[in-house]
């Protein structure tokens, strides 16, 4: 058996918000979620234990491998806001013991898209009648359009969660969603249209992603200040760090640049 974590971007938790953590775990083999037999979660801040070992609320549910129930009250606004976030995951599967990780943030707010199968269906009306079989809506596609920018942004130093312009985002997911479900379309229709949309849509999700301006909360106040205009194309260092690391372009986050 061969599992893989199926994780798209980091994880972003909001202080003192009752918060439904999932994982889910696949066999890579037979492309089947694993429910597992147990599972425990801990979560630590750098060294800091935030939750000792705890058993997930729910085994193999919603699609999900398991899932826990975070307690507002487990991390409450007293604690501090941090880019050390790490949730250790033990599962037994086929009376095997497994550990995943999953990164990512404490915050004070999280990142929410602002994208809707309505804004994909505004911008080619025949995507009204033209879902893949077994799909409801586009979720799958805006979902992984998330993700890789969110992973863009990441690997430029500015975290989603800080962006105060959440609308900025908005072209920049849309085309690279649509360049996913023309992409799809090309290949289950074999259409050459299709094609021609994707890398249309790809290009343009590209320029875009480059283009942006956004007021980014720098200082982590919560607030915006009249320095907080930045540009995704400039690279950007999130903290002091060493000067070692500031000499070669690395921050806490990776090299940029």
């Amino acid at each position: 058996m061969s599992l893989a974590l199926n994780l798209t971007r980091p994880r972003s938790v909001e202080r003192n918000r009752a918060t439904t953590l999932t994982l889910t775990v696949t066999d890579t083999l037979t492309g089947t979620v694993q429910t597992p037999s147990a599972a425990t979660v801990a979560i630590w801040d750098g060294s800091t234990v935030i939750l000792a070992d705890t058993a997930a609320t729910t085994l193999g549910s919603g699609g999900y491998s398991c899932t826990y129930s975070l307690l507002a009250a487990t991390i409450p606004d007293s604690i501090s806001l941090t880019d050390r976030y790490l949730e250790v995951w033990t599962l037994t599967v086929s009376s095997v013991v497994y550990t995943f990780q999953v990164t990512g943030y404490l915050c004070r707010r999280a990142y929410h898209p602002t994208l809707t199968d309505a804004d994909l269906i505004g911008a080619h009306p025949q995507l009204a009648t033209l879902r893949p079989l077994g799909y409801a809506t586009y979720g799958t596609w805006l979902d992984e359009a998330q993700g890789w920018i969110e992973r863009k942004l990441i690997q430029r130093g500015r975290r989603p969660e800080l962006i105060f312009d959440a609308w900025a985002l908005r072209d920049a997911h849309l085309y690279y969603a649509l360049s996913l479900i023309f992409r799809a379309f090309s290949s289950s229709l074999g259409v050459g249209r299709y094609a021609d949309l994707t890398d249309r849509y790809e290009a343009m999700a590209a320029d875009e992603m480059k283009a942006l301006k956004f007021r980014y909360d720098k200082s982590e106040t919560g607030t915006i200040d009249d320095i907080a205009q930045e540009s995704n194309n400039a690279p950007l260092l999130l903290t002091a760090g060493n000067p070692r690391s500031q000499q070669y372009g690395y921050g806490r986050f990776g090299r940029y640049g």
